[in-house]
Parts: C-alpha cells; sequence; structure tokens
C-alpha cells in the first residue's frame, strides 16, 4: 500500500517524533498520515477503498528481503544520527527505515474503520486486487505509486496521489495504443527490464526491450 507508506515517510521526515509515538513508546506514523492524507481524496471527489498486501508470492521473498535489510540499515543511521545529534539525518533515515509493522497494521485498521473507510486484504499482491476490482467496474481508479497496476491491466491509475501537484494519471488503452503493444507484450517488455519477480535481462531497458518486441512479437517467440 503505497500511499501509507509515502505519508508514513512524510510524517516522519517532517514531524516531532513526539506527535506520533504512544505513552508507551509505540510509533505510530500511520494515524497522522491517514488523517493528512485522507481528504485529498474527497477533495477530487472519491471515495477510498484501502486495499492491503496479503501473503506474498515465493517470486517476490529475494526483493522482500532485501527491502528489510535496507530498513534495518536506514534504522542504524537514525539512530547514530540522532546520537551526533544531526537531528535531520536522524528523522531522514527514520523516513527510510518505515514499514507496515503489525502495530501500523492494526492501528490503521482501527482508524480507517473509525473513519467509515473500506479496507481488504488481498489475496496476495494488493495491486493485483485493486486492478482486477478496476477491470470489473467496482472502482474507478487505482491509485498506487507502482507500475504493477498497469501490468495487472487496471484502466486507470493515478500516481503520485501522496504528492502535492505531481498527480499522473496512466490510461491502460491509451498506453497500449501509443506503444502498439498488446498486454502480453507490455508484460513482456516488464520482464526484460526487471520486475519485483525477475532481475531483468543485462543490458535491457526499456528502448530496447521495445525494439526486440517489435522484432520478435514475443519474448519467448
Amino acid at each position: 500500500m503505497t500511499w501509507l507508506y509515502r505519508h508514513m515517510q512524510r510524517t516522519v521526515r517532517y514531524t516531532d517524533p513526539a506527535a506520533y509515538t504512544t505513552s508507551d513508546g509505540t510509533a505510530v506514523p500511520n494515524l497522522l498520515g491517514v488523517v493528512r492524507g485522507v481528504p485529498a481524496f474527497f477533495e477530487r471527489c472519491l471515495f477510498p477503498v484501502f486495499v492491503f498486501d496479503g501473503g506474498p508470492v515465493s517470486l517476490k521473498q529475494s526483493r522482500l528481503s532485501s527491502r528489510r535489510k535496507r530498513r534495518k540499515r536506514a534504522d542504524a543511521k537514525a539512530k547514530a544520527a540522532a546520537e551526533r545529534g544531526d537531528h535531520c539525518a536522524a528523522a531522514r533515515n527514520r523516513a527510510q527505515a518505515q514499514g507496515l509493522t503489525k502495530p501500523i497494521r492494526q492501528t490503521t485498521d482501527e482508524l480507517l474503520e473509525l473513519l467509515d473507510i473500506p479496507t481488504l486484504v488481498a489475496p496476495s499482491e494488493a495491486e493485483a486486487q485493486a486492478a482486477h476490482m478496476a477491470r470489473a467496474g467496482a472502482t474507478e481508479y487505482v491509485v498506487t505509486d507502482d507500475y504493477d497496476a498497469l501490468l495487472y491491466g487496471a484502466p486507470l491509475t493515478l500516481r503520485e496521489f501522496a504528492s502535492a501537484g505531481r498527480l499522473e494519471c496512466m490510461d491502460f488503452r491509451a498506453t497500449l495504443d501509443e506503444l502498439g503493444l498488446t498486454r502480453a507484450q507490455l508484460v513482456d517488455v516488464a520482464i526484460l527490464c526487471g520486475t519485483d519477480y525477475n532481475d531483468g535481462v543485462p543490458g535491457f531497458g526499456p528502448r530496447r526491450a521495445l525494439d526486440r518486441l517489435e522484432a520478435h512479437g514475443r519474448v519467448w517467440a
């Protein structure tokens, strides 16, 4: 759920920790993040449904492990910066160390329930579930900063929703038409470039991947 990550990171980076830490020392920047971020949906006449990741697929384990190590390094840097009195570096690294811990998930669910905003847990990837809902007409947009939603076939995806003034709308059909690709070919481009599930092919970026698809039709051809 990239929207929540972004607001948690912004809260941690620019807010006194005392404002989002409970009396027993538990940091819950998600609560401030939700309260600050949800009004943006209503301002755009949108009513949100929050989708959380379920169990990760085995192909993504190495990427998740890498992210955990990165957050652990950021947390160590934050503590070291705090000890030497560098509060800016401490806040920056604390923001990078954020993750959806059990207290974060639980308190987010409780707050959204109080706000009467529906939530659900996907069978696996939240973007896949959200894209499925959008394709079925249950929702109008998928809001995420990940490009996965496009590969999953979400008709309209809003990116940078947590950023002021930089909202981007990805139109699935227009993207395929402009590139002259089918959805299967778009997935092949992503496989060549690399995704959360594979490292890609060395030397392949978007342009070269497109050229190869134009020449051969499919990766497996």
